[in-house]
């Protein structure tokens, strides 16, 4: 068994013991579902009408919508590294700008489409 395959089967096993754990504790299926995909790094708004927008640690100002989760998944799909100042980017399908704001900071031209 490879070294790849043994990193996987212990994390599997940490997240077996850790949800049993927490079922055997608190008798809720949903915590245990919770808890696997809590991070302290992330905030869950359950009520975005009250919210009128959220600024993120880069500066980037996103105006609240059902699509704002499309940011933090747009942070995590992509690299913006190899986005260069000369450069041309046209994000087609720009939605709530979760790719297209931190874009538009690293170049001189950008064109956002929303169809």
């Amino acid at each position: 068994m490879g070294m790849n395959n043994i990193k996987k089967l212990k994390i599997l096993w940490n997240i077996v013991r850790n949800s049993t754990k927490i079922l055997i504790k608190t008798k809720s299926f949903q915590k245990v579902i919770n808890s696997l995909f809590y991070d302290k790094n992330k905030l869950i708004i359950e009520s975005p009408e009250y919210i009128d927008y959220v600024v993120m640690r880069d500066g980037s100002k996103y105006y609240m919508s059902r699509l704002i989760n499309g940011v933090i998944q747009a942070k995590q799909d992509y690299i913006f590294d190899d986005i260069h100042k000369d450069d041309i980017v046209i994000d087609i399908g720009a939605s709530v700008g979760g790719f297209s704001i931190p874009a538009s900071k690293k170049q001189n031209w950008f064109m956002p489409l929303n169809l």
